[in-house]
């Protein structure tokens, strides 16, 4: 029965010649290929796990020069006492691009503003509500080949009016740990707090959710709103890769500790 099975499954291949068999094997060997690492149903994206980083930003990085698309100079360490997110744009990645009208809504929920209206946490005295919790938004292009009259329109078109920096080597990018457009990292006061996605809207295979059942950057931030102890935290983003065009991280003299 078995022998019977083979041979009717393996029949319609004997009126192909040898060539042709082959050429249809290594297909389905592409095929099989691309289905495990996800390029047949994501040919852009993909969803990415960062490697360990170390979680204190070394000096030398804080103090790196970079320019914004009108070529002023930015150093992280001008907004070390504040909490930064930065979120790691693309001007052709859908993924990003998509995460744009929720980073103005959180910056909006998050602001001195919005927050001094909120009632104090857990009833505390509204003098001791952290209500000023001060967060910078800053959009990072990790794309060598994005430039800064390109970085300016792709501000115009979705209204991006929070500060961006030029990261052409990477080198921002390759220090936090970062590995998709679509991302983002949280730091305060020189140490990495949140690494990954913005919520779960997407998975990990790329299929769409209408609505995200896990907000995890706003959920950090609230945490933060309320002075809570925050440890470090790190989620799988979806999104576009950035590819690997990076130069050696900033790292301080005489450190043996590798950032990848």
């Amino acid at each position: 029965m078995a022998k019977k099975s083979l041979f009717l499954l393996l029949a319609p291949l004997l009126r192909f010649s040898r060539d042709q068999v082959i050429s249809v094997a290594w297909l389905l060997a592409v095929v099989f290929i691309l289905g495990l690492i996800g390029i047949a149903d994501s040919p852009l994206c993909l969803a990415v796990e960062a490697p360990p980083a170390q979680h204190e930003l070394p000096e030398t990085l804080l103090q790196h020069e970079f320019s914004d698309p009108a070529g002023e100079k930015h150093q992280l360490a001008r907004w070390s006492g504040d909490v930064v997110v930065l979120f790691f744009l693309g001007t052709e990645c859908p993924v990003a691009n998509t995460y744009i009208p929720e980073i103005h809504a959180l910056a909006e929920k998050f602001s001195p503003e919005s927050l001094a209206t909120e009632k104090p946490v857990n009833g505390a005295d509204a003098a001791k509500n952290p209500i000023k919790l001060p967060i910078r938004w800053v959009g990072v292009h990790s794309d060598p080949t994005v430039t800064g009259e390109a970085a300016a329109q792709h501000a115009q078109d979705f209204r991006w009016k929070s500060p961006v920096l030029l990261d052409s080597e990477q080198t921002l990018a390759a220090a936090l740990g970062a590995k998709v457009l679509g991302q983002v990292v949280v730091l305060h006061k020189g140490q990495i707090l949140y690494r990954g996605r913005i919520d779960d809207r997407f998975s990990t295979n790329g299929k769409r959710r209408s609505t995200p059942s896990q907000r995890d950057l706003e959920n950090l931030l609230g945490a933060l709103a309320a002075d809570k102890q925050v440890a470090f935290q790190e989620t799988a983003a979806y999104g576009c890769p950035i590819f690997s065009q990076r130069k050696p991280p900033i790292l301080p003299k005489n450190s043996s500790t590798e950032v990848k």
